[in-house]
């Protein structure tokens, strides 16, 4: 055999086996959620302007079955944002955040609520583009009667609502998916997160208060303190998404400059795997074509992960084809463009990450 050919066969083998162990990376939830625990809860909605199908977001978030005490509070900017009539329509109960906190405007109304509600065992935090289902609470909540576990947490299905790139970001999105079935990848996701009162002590509620990002603070928070974070995938929102390109690329690129900020070698690591990822598919089809057709048992990872694609959307389209050849090449985008930003425009307010 030709040498070249050994060593591409050795890497290619050893890749391909690597790719596979990602495919079968099992759920890491450790400990076991209760069907019994019922804590106070107050449920904290930011609002600021207006989501897709946000009536629909709100009253999906009010109409619980949760066996406790709960109470929804939404909180605004100001008495003249756009959602407040929706907040009104929805007969939500709401209040304007104070503003002489340092961080995000997000942080400042979790803030706001947090110290003028001071009675509650549990605090939810729910982004206003988020729709769940009746039992998103108290599932959410269950995980929090072990005290090992700091905050519980979920992740979003992004349905597609809108042409081509709003399905690229229900791809996109997808990743995040593997990254919560792993307890060394998982965070907690800030449109559905829950923790309990204790997590934020006074030092610990200063330090959030004064956060550009709420859930990778209270991610660290739990952390630090020597405790985990628990996925319930079983009460995933459904964030509707009418994305065009200029959205979707602005969004992405946000999500990842802010996830670089907490893992500085994500980006060598992520821009490695995706330029071997993309390698491995081409030079196997090659080598099938000008070696041996043996050669396309490495295209195995390629195709498993298009069928997970396939079976998790709901918009069976030949345009998912596409979306997937080509989400090797966005990711890098977003690592390249996100870890040399240093700020990120939420909302029309721009707040730096970076010094």
């Amino acid at each position: 055999m030709d040498l070249s050919v050994l060593i591409y066969t050795i890497w290619a083998s050893l890749f391909f086996l690597f790719m596979m162990s990602l495919q079968f990376k099992g759920p890491g939830s450790a400990h076991k959620a209760s069907a019994t625990f019922y804590p106070s809860v107050l449920v904290i909605v930011p609002c600021k302007g207006m989501d897709l199908t946000l009536m629909d977001n709100l009253l999906s978030i009010k109409d619980q079955e949760y066996g406790g005490r709960h109470e929804l509070l939404a909180v605004v900017d100001d008495r003249d944002d756009p959602s407040v009539p929706i907040i009104e329509g929805a007969g939500i109960k709401y209040i304007v955040s104070e503003h002489h906190e340092q961080g995000s405007g997000k942080v400042r109304a979790i803030s706001t609520a947090i110290r003028l509600y001071q009675e509650y065992e549990v605090y939810v935090i729910a982004d206003s583009d988020a729709l769940v289902g009746h039992h998103w609470l108290s599932t959410l909540v269950s995980p929090l009667a072990d005290k090992r576990v700091g905050v519980s947490t979920t992740f979003p299905y992004f349905n597609p609502k809108g042409g081509f790139w709003s399905l690229t970001k229900m791809a996109w999105g997808f990743i995040g998916y593997s990254l919560m079935r792993s307890n060394l990848t998982r965070f907690g996701w800030g449109g559905s997160i829950a923790f309990r009162r204790d997590l934020l002590d006074d030092i610990s509620f200063k330090r959030f208060s004064s956060a550009i990002v709420d859930d990778i603070t209270l991610t660290n928070i739990a952390k630090e303190k020597g405790l985990t974070i628990y996925y319930t995938e079983s009460c995933s929102p459904i964030i509707n998404s009418d994305d065009d390109f200029k959205k979707f690329f602005e969004w992405s690129n946000r999500q990842t400059a802010v996830l670089t900020t907490q893992i500085p070698v994500l980006p060598l690591l992520g821009v490695i795997y995706e330029i071997f990822y993309i390698a491995l598919l081409y030079s196997s089809i090659i080598a099938a074509i000008t070696i041996s057709p043996y050669f396309l048992i490495l295209i195995t990872p390629f195709l498993m992960g298009f069928y997970g694609l396939l079976k998790r959307s709901v918009r069976k389209t030949p345009k998912l084809l596409l979306v997937y050849l080509i989400m090797p090449y966005i990711y890098i985008i977003n690592l390249i463009v996100g870890s040399r930003m240093k700020a990120i425009t939420w909302r029309n307010v721009t707040y730096p990450i970076r010094n």
